[in-house]
């Protein structure tokens, strides 16, 4: 909030949600509200993240929409700098690089990005479902508020960012991505973000992949980006299992199966020109054959 406040940009308004937290989150959120006209709160019951997004959507009276996660915080320039990006080239999104750090403010690496212009539906479109210089982050980007018209997150607790930019991507005509990391992604141990963290509800990332090929029907080409997202997206559960007990990555497997098996027969095998969406592709097969196997000779794809 500190950070919001600092900005030099201050013509804004910010919808807190306050999820169903259960420390002193709400009282200082109240504190924030009393000082400032310009934060309003709504409480609902612990409901997730996407379903959070989604109410806060309903209570936004602006013209453009971002987002910052409560652990995160931002440079004092991002707004005013991405705002006059996003007038001076009637763009429908601005995207920013990102910095990902510990809990203690230092810096873990930074998820850099270049300058670049997209510039027609079909280039924004495939700019995004390519996933070259764009990340499926909703933190890092201002929208124009039009955008969001008739489209809610699906209710998944991974990879709702990553169908809901797929949605809005396909929405636009103008999209500038530019270079400064203005956004600070904190990652702690236990988060859902935490790459070590394990459940069966990682498999949603491969659903969310699922959910955008169904969404590009209409284009073999988009379909089969998503189902690479979705292969890609097991590929990073395999890797997160290996080593686990055995009767956790069973269970992850038997529940990954049925997407699993989805996202490959969405695949477009002619229109893998790429190697390494080629060796991506056969490992997935491999897990649905044998995961024992995939761990055996997995080093054959390296």
């Amino acid at each position: 909030m500190e950070s919001i406040l600092g900005q030099t940009f201050h013509d804004y308004e910010v919808i807190i949600v306050n999820d169903g937290s259960t420390d002193n989150s709400l009282n200082i959120v109240k504190n924030y509200c009393r000082e400032n006209k310009q934060i309003r709160c709504v409480s609902t019951k612990n409901q997730g993240s996407a379903r959070a997004k989604n109410t806060g959507l309903k209570y936004i009276s602006g013209d453009l929409v971002t987002f910052v996660d409560a652990d995160d915080f931002i440079e004092n320039i991002m707004y005013e700098t991405m705002i006059s990006t996003l007038d001076g080239y009637n763009a429908d999104i601005v995207e920013c690089a990102c910095q990902k750090i510990n809990k203690y403010g230092r810096e873990l690496w930074n998820i850099d990005l270049v300058n670049e212009e997209i510039n027609g539906n079909e280039q924004c479109i495939l700019h995004f479902m390519k996933q070259k210089n764009t990340k499926n982050y909703m933190c890092n980007k201002i929208y124009k508020r039009e955008l969001f018209e008739g489209v809610q997150f699906p209710v998944l607790c991974f990879s709702e960012d990553y169908y809901m930019n797929a949605v809005l991507h396909s929405k636009i005509s103008k999209k500038v991505v530019i270079s400064q990391a203005f956004y600070k992604y904190m990652i702690y141990s236990g988060q859902s973000t935490d790459i070590r963290c394990l459940s069966v509800k990682r498999i949603d990332g491969i659903k969310a992949g699922n959910m955008v090929a169904d969404f590009f029907s209409y284009d073999k080409r988009l379909k089969n980006y998503a189902s690479l997202y979705a292969c890609n997206y097991a590929l990073f559960i395999m890797n997160i299992v290996y080593g686990r007990k055995y009767k956790t990555v069973k269970e992850i497997i038997k529940h990954m199966r049925p997407e699993l098996f989805k996202s490959l027969s969405h695949i477009s095998f002619n229109m893998l020109h790429d190697i390494r969406e080629k060796k991506v592709v056969f490992q997935c097969f491999l897990i649905l054959i044998s995961h024992s196997l995939f761990f055996d000779f997995r080093w054959l794809f390296e």
